[in-house]
């Protein structure tokens, strides 16, 4: 599981030599703008990944399994239903893996009683923990906007742009949510709990930003 993409035979040498209680399916490309530039990439990796590992689940009996999904399965619909459910319509590669995978494990878990599934979403995870030793430093250029302000106040990147002026907030930039990476890690930890208990349902905090203000919190800090 250490390889950039999933290797079914080294991942089935893990289930041999241990005894899993859970997998926390973190594994996943998750760029949209490559999803959309290399889509079989994203289907491939994401999709056919968690496939094996699922099949790996069921052949060694291991019978928890939370994955960490996504917000981009809701794409952008106008409408606004009520229900969750109805408001899934991903509008890239990359959200539409996360659908599919939350589809597939709902399909497993109904045929395999013992099978229980946990499907967290949430937007923007951001930060690091707090010993500084685990934290967002991507490999390419980035895209989220966390890593770009970081590059900034390093000086490895001397200016952003910020997209959009006319939205209806007090500086007239969007909005976004944002959850902090250790309050993703402990909602995993409740998901565990869940299972314990029988539990069906969690929902994770999550915070808005206005973008500009955002970016100046940060740099004041700086």
């Amino acid at each position: 599981m250490l390889r950039r993409h999933f290797n079914r035979d080294e991942c089935e040498e893990i289930f041999k030599k241990h005894q899993i209680y859970a997998i926390i399916h973190f594994a996943g490309k998750k760029s949209v703008e490559e999803s959309i530039n290399e889509p079989l990439k994203y289907y491939e990796n994401n999709f056919i990944g968690t496939f094996n590992l699922i099949q790996l689940c069921l052949k060694y009996n291991v019978k928890n399994f939370i994955f960490s999904s996504s917000c981009t399965v809701y794409g952008n619909r106008d409408d606004r239903p009520t229900e969750t459910e109805k408001m899934l319509f991903p509008i890239n590669p990359y959200g539409r893996s996360k659908l599919f995978i939350e589809h597939m494990l709902r399909d497993t878990a109904k045929v395999n009683i013992d099978f229980k599934v946990a499907l967290l979403r949430y937007c923007n995870p951001v930060s690091a923990h707090p010993s500084g030793l685990i934290g967002e430093d991507p490999f390419k250029k980035p895209t989220n906007l966390f890593p770009v302000i970081q590059n900034l106040i390093r000086g490895t990147l001397k200016e952003m742009t910020i997209f959009g002026n006319d939205y209806p907030t007090r500086d007239g930039t969007c909005i976004r949510d944002y959850i902090h990476a250790t309050d993703i890690a402990q909602g995993h930890i409740i998901a565990l709990k869940i299972f314990e208990k029988k539990m069906r349902n969690y929902s994770m905090r999550i915070v808005l930003f206005i973008i500009w203000e955002l970016i100046k919190a940060i740099l004041l800090k700086k």
